[in-house]
């Protein structure tokens, strides 16, 4: 390929067009309503902590967990997490979480079991109605968890909403819903589409090849992350602490990847100079793809502080 040419061409697809987004490596479920666990995540190293109003709260207690949302997130944000407060999925309760939920202090709502673009529409209407109660500008981001038939089938759709930051499948709930294991070939299968459509829209593409339950077994949860990172996914929801470090490294480019990507870079660079039409490193030729390729995974470890690499 001629150099010109691919110069002009890693320009062009060079223009930033996405949402800045931050790390998403391991987010951490947390019980809205237990003060304690909030606490020992505030001082975890989870890049978000995900609130929980839905499966880990009781019926009987979901009231008075919303009216802990503000000082949880508050205490969140000043230890510098990224915050997000998962909401309930029938809506009469979804519109009262989002009523206590959205503040300044927090990031994003988790949709449970979104089902489409325009089930996100309609929620984003609360959502709005809260921000201009609350003095705030359309600031809250979405991120739909696709935990349903529907919501698989509507995936491409529900990553175009312009609110949507991250896709998350919910394995526990759609393996639930289709009768099968969260660790069987059709629901490793549903994480391609997510990655496809995620990288369309770019946003964040969020899961894993196994079971987010495995939280005894360290390595086991690790050859799982290792499996989604390889795959394509970019982080995964954590339902315990001792996940995260091992999430992080997972996610996180490693040294020797990030040595490769710099010389593959430092060659183009190089030959450009040279006026090389034929660009090779290590006995392949580079094309614009692997170029490509090395400036996202660049990108990317630049947003992790260098004692994860």
């Amino acid at each position: 390929m001629d150099n010109r040419y691919l110069s002009q061409h890693l320009q062009t697809k060079n223009v930033e067009t996405h949402i800045q987004t931050p790390p998403m490596r391991s987010l951490l479920f947390v019980p809205t309503n237990n003060p304690a666990f909030i606490k020992k995540a505030a001082m975890s190293a989870a890049d978000a902590i995900i609130l929980d109003l839905e499966d880990s709260i009781l019926p009987e207690a979901k009231a008075e967990a919303r009216q802990q949302v503000i000082t949880a997130a508050n205490m969140l944000k000043e230890n510098g997490h990224y915050v997000i407060v998962r909401i309930n999925r029938p809506l009469h309760l979804a519109v009262l979480d989002i009523s206590c939920a959205v503040r300044n202090n927090v990031d994003a709502i988790m949709i449970s079991k979104a089902q489409s673009k325009e089930h996100l529409t309609l929620l984003t209407e609360e959502l709005s109605l809260a921000e201009a109660k609350n003095k705030m500008g359309k600031v809250t981001k979405l991120i739909p968890l696709i935990e349903t038939p529907t919501g698989v089938m509507n995936i491409d759709e529900i990553a175009s909403h312009e609110r949507v930051i991250a896709l998350a499948c919910g394995d526990e709930d759609l393996s639930a819903e289709l009768e099968c294991d969260p660790q069987s070939r059709i629901i490793e299968a549903l994480k391609e589409p997510l990655i496809i459509s995620a990288s369309r829209y770019h946003r964040i593409p969020l899961g894993l090849i196994g079971t987010i339950s495995e939280y005894k077994n360290l390595e086991l949860f690790k050859s799982y992350a290792d499996n989604a990172h390889a795959l394509g996914l970019q982080g995964t929801l954590c339902i315990h602490p001792d996940q995260i470090a091992v999430a992080n490294r997972s996610f996180t480019p490693n040294k020797k990847q990030i040595i490769h990507a710099e010389q593959i870079i430092d060659t183009f660079v190089r030959s450009n100079k040279e006026g090389k039409g034929v660009i090779s490193y290590n006995g392949r030729m580079i094309d614009a793809p692997i170029i490509e390729r090395a400036r996202n995974l660049l990108k990317r470890a630049a947003k992790f502080n260098k004692e994860n690499f």
